[in-house]
């Protein structure tokens, strides 16, 4: 599954590619170049929150009150949540797995985790290995890949 976030990764640079070169025509270099283009992302990261923020929240706020879902631990569970919907993505989510809760389970054993910048490489190693123990195919995705090319996350899952 590694493949497959390396795969989303490199698509969503691929998104950025333009930008990038551009930046490299003006003379960039270096940290100037890595700032910049770490500013973009995050530019982008916020735009994506704002157009998805009525409708996530309107929602969301519907599939609490029918106990559909539990809350979402970030705005970005519930655009994603929001987004397999719409593209009709069988899920569950915040599914308990043994002493561990998946982000979304799809399917019968695709455990799929979005990775901000608080997770920890080390934690979510020993809960991948617990997880492919109990039989689960674990797709960790990064959040800047779902705020830069949302369409390509939904299109891995169907493939899988």
């Amino acid at each position: 599954m590694k493949k497959n976030t390396e795969r989303l990764c490199k698509k969503a640079l691929a998104e950025m590619e333009p930008f990038i070169e551009q930046l490299a025509r003006e003379g960039l270099r270096g940290r100037d170049l890595t700032d910049k283009v770490d500013a973009a992302v995050r530019s982008r990261i916020r735009a994506f929150y704002n157009k998805k923020d009525s409708f996530t929240h309107a929602s969301m706020l519907i599939a609490e009150i029918f106990g559909v879902i539990k809350s979402a631990d970030s705005k970005a569970e519930a655009i994603l949540y929001d987004l397999l919907q719409q593209e009709g993505v069988r899920f569950k989510f915040q599914y308990s797995i043994g002493p561990y809760e998946a982000d979304y389970l799809i399917g019968d054993d695709l455990v799929l985790e979005l990775d901000g910048p608080q997770h920890s490489t080390q934690r979510d190693a020993r809960r991948d290995a617990y997880l492919r123990r109990m039989g689960y195919r674990v797709l960790r995705v990064p959040v800047w890949v779902l705020a830069v090319n949302p369409q390509e996350i939904i299109d891995e899952i169907k493939k899988l």
